[in-house]
Formats: structure tokens, C-alpha cells, sequence
């Protein structure tokens, strides 16, 4: 069995404990709701497949993908925000890699890295009223 199945069929049989026990994060904009099973599952999955995962706490960081993974960004954010996230140079880091998960307080989004290159990925935080609440960057470099 491959290294993401083998993560995925553990975490699958793990998640309902950790859906029922996580609530709240340390991550400064966390509200306290738990983590959906979806997420932790997939979450995992994107860590053994080589891909990039980045959460709150990369923010002001350099990751270094190789083409054809992903880099997959998963952040908290209440009910009455949410993040918007765009790569500087879409044609390298194309979005989205998959469909966005949104539930639970969470967000998780995924790119593509299509060609060799550095891009910043920028993402905002804002209110349903349009106010800039929080700011996410991280530089990516993708690699032959």
C-alpha cells in the first residue's frame, strides 16, 4: 500500500476521535468549532503525497514544491469571514488544484504548480462587509 493510502485509511479510522476531541487551535484567528473529519483526512493526505500543506502559523514563510504537486493551504476563519487566496503568478501556481473545503471554521484550498518559478501566494481575510481583517503570504518556489 502507497504511503497516502496508508495515511488515509489511518486517519480515517482516527478522525472520528479527533472530530469528536479538537475543538479551538492556537491559530490567532481559530474560532472554536471542530475539525470536520473531511478535513483532517484530506489534510493528511496532501502530507504524504509529497504535496505542500501550509496552515496559519506559515504565513511570512518560503516553501519549495516540485511541478506537478500541489500546495494546499488550510486556515480557521469564522462565520461572518472568509479568505480569499490568489497566487501572484497564476500561470506557475494555477487554482484551484481541487474544490475548496469550507466548513467547520475551516478553509482548505489547493494549487497546482505547473511550471518551475517563485510566486507569493497572497491571501485575505475579510468580513461580509468587505473590511480586510488578516493577511496570509507565503513565497513558493517550484522545482524541476
Amino acid at each position: 500500500m502507497n504511503k497516502a493510502l496508508f495515511a488515509v485509511a489511518t486517519l480515517t479510522a482516527s478522525a472520528a476521535v479527533l472530530t469528536a476531541c479538537v475543538s479551538g487551535s492556537s491559530e490567532p484567528d481559530a474560532v472554536d468549532k471542530p475539525v470536520t473529519t473531511k478535513s483532517v483526512v484530506a489534510y493528511a493526505a496532501v502530507e504524504a503525497s509529497g504535496d505542500v500543506g501550509l496552515d496559519r502559523s506559515d504565513s511570512g514563510t518560503t516553501v519549495t514544491v516540485r511541478v506537478g504537486n500541489d500546495v494546499v493551504v488550510r486556515v480557521a476563519h469564522g462565520a461572518d469571514t472568509e479568505w480569499s487566496f490568489n497566487p501572484e503568478n497564476p500561470a506557475i501556481l494555477q487554482y484551484p488544484a481541487s474544490p475548496p473545503i469550507d466548513g467547520g471554521g475551516r478553509y482548505m484550498i489547493g494549487f497546482h504548480a505547473a511550471e518551475p518559478g517563485t510566486t507569493r501566494l497572497v491571501g485575505i481575510l475579510s468580513s461580509h462587509d468587505g473590511q480586510q481583517l488578516d493577511t496570509f503570504t507565503a513565497e513558493v518556489i517550484i522545482r524541476r
